[in-house]
């Protein structure tokens, strides 16, 4: 188990609550543009993609998709999306918050977007990458060393 007790996806509703109380509650701060919504709703699609095909990645080798035990993991994923992100899931969680940050159009609560990824890369995927390393060795270290992290 990790030391972080919050799923991604929980935080990811949290953060996106807090941003909507930022953005009726602290007026001013509004960015707002003709053709943000469409940009919004684009970041939208990539992300719920980039969340959606690793979870059926996952499925088809049948191993875990639960972040909170990565040990219980029976496959190292490298394919579909794992080729160009080491975490396209939280890829997907980040870019879904900041169409969520950019359809608000509140500079303030956009400020929820790198602390999400912040969160994330201390507390969900250092974490996941040591029990991963235990659990797939030299296999996770070369995937490691070619994909990166992010993008």
């Amino acid at each position: 188990m990790l030391d972080a007790r919050l799923p991604p996806p929980l935080l990811l509703v949290l953060l996106g609550a807090a941003m909507w109380a930022v953005s009726v509650h602290v007026p001013g701060f509004m960015l707002r543009h003709p053709t943000i919504d469409a940009v919004a709703a684009a970041l939208a699609v990539v992300g719920l993609l980039a969340n959606g095909l690793p979870k059926l990645a996952f499925s088809r080798v049948r191993t875990t998709v639960n972040p909170l035990r990565p040990s219980n993991a029976t496959s190292l994923v490298t394919h579909g999306l794992h080729r160009v992100s080491r975490n396209p899931m939280y890829v997907g969680h980040v870019l879904l918050l900041a169409a969520w940050a950019l359809y608000l159009g509140h500079a303030i609560a956009a400020l929820c977007v790198p602390l999400q990824m912040a969160w994330l890369a201390r507390f969900q995927i250092l974490p996941e990458e040591r029990a991963l390393d235990a659990k797939f060795g030299v296999a996770w270290q070369a995937y490691r060393t070619r994909v990166p992290r992010w993008l």
